[in-house]
């Protein structure tokens, strides 16, 4: 990532984008393993690292930050200027008119990219 004058990274508003949208990833990961956590009643206690963790609040706090960064996520990448869709073209996506999708359960011909056997 070049550097400006200042020493600061030149960040493109579509690189923070993508790096809000990784969070969330990461974030939603995280939050569904300490779902997994309290599902199986597991407790920090008991087992390792033998100390209290309050999974409970960890749990709903990082559910109500991945969330906004979902939220944030399309937020961002529909003022981006460079890219030339918004909210709209991105949530009702229809699939391109000269697009064929293969039948169900069928292979494709193993048609190389030009075409070739």
């Amino acid at each position: 990532m070049p550097l400006s004058d200042t020493g600061v990274p030149n960040i493109s508003f579509i690189d923070l984008t993508s790096y809000v949208g990784l969070a969330a990833t990461g974030l939603l990961t995280f939050n569904l393993l300490l779902g997994l956590l309290l599902s199986t009643r597991y407790n920090p206690v008991k087992s390792w690292p033998r100390r209290r963790r309050p999974l409970y609040g960890l749990h709903n706090w990082t559910g109500y930050i991945a969330l906004a960064t979902v939220l944030l996520h399309p937020a961002l990448a529909a003022i981006t200027w460079r890219v030339r869709y918004g909210m709209r073209r991105g949530a009702l996506r229809k699939a391109h008119p000269g697009a064929t999708a293969p039948a169900p359960g069928m292979a494709h011909e193993g048609r190389g990219r030009n075409g070739a056997q």
